[in-house]
């Protein structure tokens, strides 16, 4: 009844989105359709509120059409200085007026009003870092038509400090020229603010209430350059290797509209736009970049790649990924929706935190090391294909910390985990009426403690929330010298030494032949790397000390693999040592399973096999637990040839139960393991006591 009722209340939460306008933080949650549906029609609405203009017609001219189009300036230079024009001088031309910069500058020294082109050009042959054609900040207007362009640059001429206004285009470079540089200049009210071809750089400039802001072509680059109030697209380019640097959009429909190939953003932001801050597509990379306030941050698509960037307030998403498009290293707040992700796109270790919904998976989809937190819906959704989610970590979300809602035909692959304190359920499948439900694998250790699902297939751990793993660096693959217990001696911090961070190895088989030590990338359990110790007449071992309470039970795991001859075995054993390192002999102390009748040990090849026991710290002089992989010849004198890995270990500190034999106290039983609820364990902690008359009901360990 209460998933029923659930469930109702979900179909009609989506039903009344659809019957609202967007706004931030709804989260668009349990249906993917219902999403794409909400984002297609935000773009159409939004463009069909710009109205139905004629595009701009831009005459490209060649050099021969341009020197007979035009007038050619042919004022002395001054002797020393810059050539000063004034509205004066422009007055005489009725048409394009052409600049050959080739001996001197030129400035215009005041507002002046010319419907034509300015043409500058700077032969190479002739060029000099002091010619340019510069306004001093001064305005060159059209009377309103919006025809001709402002300045049109060929070559490498250098235009700074101009402000154009009223143009068809603000300013332009021509599609054969070399290397023109545009500085500080601003266009305002035109078409188009900058049409730039290739090889052009362009730098702290503006494109103000213009309908297109930048559009840039191959070989270009835009750095400290600023679209606002732009009707279209802020800053538009394709081709090939454009650079866009601490470039920004305020106010414009689109903010980054870029695709091809060996392209770069880089530190910019988009804000404020009606549609998407960054459309990208291509060979290219989103770097450090912001969007903010946007209906989707980041739209991606044909294997672009995004990392490091924010996206904040978007109403609709932070990212939509597809067409194995990447994002890395980012982070989605307070938007709609954190990640939508689609056609085998991907999202590594980013963070969606604070919006309506975390993670939202499709086709094919892969989410790795990556973090769902304080969403107000689910952490991470999967609907239809077959997504993959890896070692990410959903926590406290409103409702699902893992939501799965696919048919027969699809299927959810989780790999490792944690999935805690989430609102309803950690992990929940929904049922779809009509259909059979798809099938869930996991793989590896996953924790969560409330779940509700079906088709559960995979080898898998399922652990609760509290579970914390004791062992540091349990798959030895960190060698960069970080120090797991400060103040020890006994464990290894150094970088690049062979010995894995937190561990260490038995001295013998560092410096002499008959055992010997190595980290090893061959055939691993998980990760990269696996420890691997070699006997040939001492016993050799490599070891871990685990800090342990007083009466706690810990639950020992790990993987050993063996390639051994001549009786030789290896096993994973535990030791209880003291304060001081040595350990405490005698086999019932501390319930060690260092007697052999107490470990499993593994002869001859063995593949990959996991071994797990319990130990009790019932030794009060007992501070540590150490946990070895261990590897011995057979005792015999003889030379004996035995190879063992060992990775993966984990330590678990287990709660006290009804049954450990240790008392905590005025012990109270709980249902979750096997007492009921209201019991109290009897003087000895052996058994539950009822209520009224003692009666005893000897209880067994839940594992």
């Amino acid at each position: 009844m209460k998933k029923s009722l659930i469930f109702l209340i979900l179909i009609l939460f989506v039903s009344s989105c659809t019957e609202t306008e967007l706004s931030p933080k709804k989260g668009y949650s349990l249906d993917v359709d219902e999403y794409d549906r909400l984002y297609e029609e935000t773009k159409e609405r939004v463009l069909a509120s710009l109205g139905e203009k004629e595009p701009i017609e831009y005459e490209m001219k060649t050099d021969e059409e341009i020197l007979e189009d035009s007038f050619i300036y042919r004022g002395n230079p001054p002797k020393s200085g810059c050539i000063q024009l004034y509205q004066e001088d422009f007055d005489q031309f009725d048409s394009d007026v052409f600049f050959t910069m080739t001996s001197s500058c030129i400035e215009i020294m005041e507002d002046i009003t010319f419907d034509y082109t300015i043409y500058v050009d700077t032969p190479q042959e002739e060029y000099q870092e002091e010619y340019y054609f510069g306004c001093n900040g001064n305005k060159v207007s059209g009377t309103g038509k919006q025809e001709g362009y402002g300045f049109y640059l060929k070559e490498y001429a250098l235009l700074k400090d101009c402000v154009i206004e009223n143009k068809q285009v603000g300013i332009s470079t021509h599609y054969q020229s070399a290397f023109p540089i545009i500085d500080g200049c601003v266009v305002r009210n035109s078409g188009k603010g900058y049409l730039l071809s290739q090889n052009t750089q362009i730098k702290n400039s503006v494109s103000e209430d213009n309908r297109y802001g930048f559009d840039l072509s191959s070989n270009t680059e835009a750095i400290n350059c600023t679209a606002i109030n732009t009707e279209r697209e802020g800053f538009e380019a394709g081709y090939e290797n454009i650079r866009l640097i601490n470039c920004s959009t305020l106010n414009s429909t689109f903010g980054f509209v870029v695709g091809g190939n060996n392209i770069v953003i880089e530190g910019c932001v988009a804000e404020n736009g009606q549609i998407f801050g960054f459309e990208v597509g291509g060979n290219m990379e989103v770097i450090k970049s912001t969007s903010r306030n946007n209906v989707v941050g980041f739209d991606a698509a044909n294997g672009a790649i995004i990392s490091n960037c924010v996206a904040e307030g978007e109403e609709l998403s932070g990212y939509f990924l597809k067409d194995d498009s990447i994002v890395y290293d980012s982070v989605a707040r307070e938007c709609g929706l954190g990640y939508r992700l689609q056609y085998s796109s991907e999202a590594h270790d980013s963070l969606a935190e604070n919006n309506g919904a975390g993670f939202k998976l499709t086709h094919d989809t892969i989410v790795t090391n990556s973090v769902a937190i304080n969403n107000d819906e689910y952490g991470f959704s999967i609907e239809g294909g077959s997504p993959h989610i890896t070692n990410s970590q959903s926590e406290n979300n409103g409702i699902y910390g893992l939501y799965v809602a696919i048919a027969e035909a699809s299927s959810a692959n989780v790999a490792g985990g944690t999935f805690c304190s989430n609102g309803e359920y950690d992990i929940y499948q929904l049922y779809i009426p009509g259909y059979p439900p798809g099938n869930v694998y996991l793989e590896g250790t996953i924790k969560a403690d409330n779940i509700d699902i079906t088709n559960l297939f995979g080898d898998y751990e399922l652990l609760p929330c509290s579970y914390v793993n004791k062992v540091m660096n349990p798959s030895f693959e960190v060698n960069d010298g970080t120090d797991y217990f400060p103040g020890e001696i006994w464990d290894d911090s150094t970088a690049g030494n062979n010995i894995a961070d937190g561990w260490n190895v038995r001295a013998e088989c560092l410096d002499d032949g008959d055992c010997s030590y190595e980290l090893d990338d061959y055939n691993p359990y998980s990760d990269e790397l696996s420890a691997k110790i070699n006997v040939l007449r001492t016993s050799a071992y490599v070891y871990q000390d685990i800090p342990i309470s007083y009466e706690k039970t810990y639950k020992v795991s790990g993987y050993i693999r063996t390639e051994c001859e001549n009786d030789a075995y290896g096993a994973i054993i535990t030791e209880c040592v003291d304060e001081n390192h040595n350990q405490i002999y005698g086999y019932g102390n501390c319930a060690l399973n260092k007697n052999p009748e107490d470990f499993v040990d593994f002869y001859e090849e063995t593949d990959w096999t996991k071994d797990e026991f319990y130990v009790t710290a019932n030794n009060p002089n007992a501070r540590f637990l150490r946990l070895l992989c261990y590897n011995t010849p057979n005792g015999g004198g003889m030379e004996t040839i035995g190879g063992v890995w060992c990775d993966s270990f984990e330590v678990e500190e287990l709660p006290s139960y009804c049954g450990d034999g240790i008392v905590s106290g005025e012990e109270r039983c709980d249902s979750d393991i096997g007492c009921p609820t209201g019991k109290w364990c009897n003087v000895d902690c052996t058994a539950c006591l009822k209520d009224g008359p003692l009666h005893d009901i000897i209880m067994e360990h839940p594992n």
